[in-house]
């Protein structure tokens, strides 16, 4: 077991490692000069060479690599040059968004997919489970930046019952905090409810064939008993795994809402980087979200390892 867990572990570091390395390069490779935009194109050479040699510039590639890696896992994040402001400063000031915001999208996402799912599979083949796999696909196939702007368009513009849009701050008070993330909520959360529901049904519908159904209803069980006693909890192992890991997605496909809706988030704060050159920024909030996805991952991984015994065997 122990050298399972630590073999997994390994695995992880490596991966973030390497992640970390494609993420540097990819940042490295992108058009633009940050002391250029920083300082303005009328610049001086010497003040754009005084600038590079400050940000580190000027240093060989493989030294920033190395310095920007040991300060991260020391807990130094960089600084940013456009804000003159701690990356870990601005990450935990945009996580107050960022954070609610992706925990309110996995509750609706997970209330709605199951629900739905559940209904639809208790009703296989009928009209209801035609029509709602017809809007799950839609759900998929249809980018979440489309049903944000139709949202705003029905209740915020025509409607006018939710904000179009920017945070008020906590300070503010919950209810109108609360009331500016609902649209992006809903708006980030449907394609994973659509997601969600389509695996419940197929899982619930395999599980309801299996022969301990059989037994349980030949015991004496109702339908409606067998159904909760037995085949939700067995049907909700591969959905648990899908859950998980929605969270990471949530946190990662908010970059586009956010923009959408103006919300101070991480992903509005990544965009913005991005425009301005701020690679630091850009590197270390970008590694944050990959580990983040595949920190969840390992945690996944353990916890099939501590309660499947045949996976402990298989390793």
């Amino acid at each position: 077991m122990a050298q399972q867990v630590a073999r997994r572990i390994g695995g992880f570091l490596a991966a973030l490692l390497l992640a970390s390395l494609v993420i540097f390069t990819a940042v490295e490779v992108l058009p633009g000069d940050s002391a250029q935009m920083i300082l303005g194109t009328e610049a001086r050479p010497d003040t754009l060479a005084a600038l590079r040699h400050e940000m580190g510039l000027d240093q060989p590639v493989t030294q920033r690599y190395a310095d920007w890696v040991a300060g991260f896992v020391q807990g130094d994040l960089g600084t940013s040059r456009t804000y003159s402001l701690s990356v870990s400063t601005l990450v935990a000031e945009r996580l107050v968004v960022s954070v609610p915001l992706a925990l309110a999208a996995l509750a609706f996402a997970v209330g709605t997919g199951l629900s739905l799912g559940i209904f639809a599979a208790l009703r296989r083949n009928s009209l209801i489970d035609h029509a709602l796999m017809g809007l799950t696909q839609i759900g998929i196939a249809v980018p979440n930046f489309w049903f944000a702007m139709v949202l705003v368009l029905v209740f915020a513009v025509n409607l006018r019952i939710f904000p179009a849009g920017g945070f008020p701050g906590w300070a503010q008070g919950g209810f109108a905090a609360m009331s500016s993330l609902v649209l992006p909520t809903v708006a980030l959360a449907l394609p994973q409810a659509a997601i969600l529901a389509r695996i419940v049904r197929a899982s619930l519908i395999e599980t309801l064939h299996e022969d301990y159904m059989r037994t349980a209803r030949a015991k004496g069980l109702s339908h409606g008993q067998a159904i909760r006693r037995h085949a939700l909890r067995n049907a909700m192992i591969p959905v648990l795994t899908i859950m998980g890991l929605q969270l990471a997605f949530l946190l990662a496909g908010a970059i586009i809402i956010e923009n959408v809706f103006a919300l101070p988030g991480l992903g509005r704060l990544i965009f913005q980087a991005i425009q301005q050159r701020d690679r630091v920024v850009v590197m270390s909030i970008v590694l944050l979200l990959v580990g983040t996805i595949m920190l969840i991952n390992l945690a996944l991984e353990l916890i099939y390892l501590a309660v499947d015994p045949r996976l402990r065997k298989q390793n």
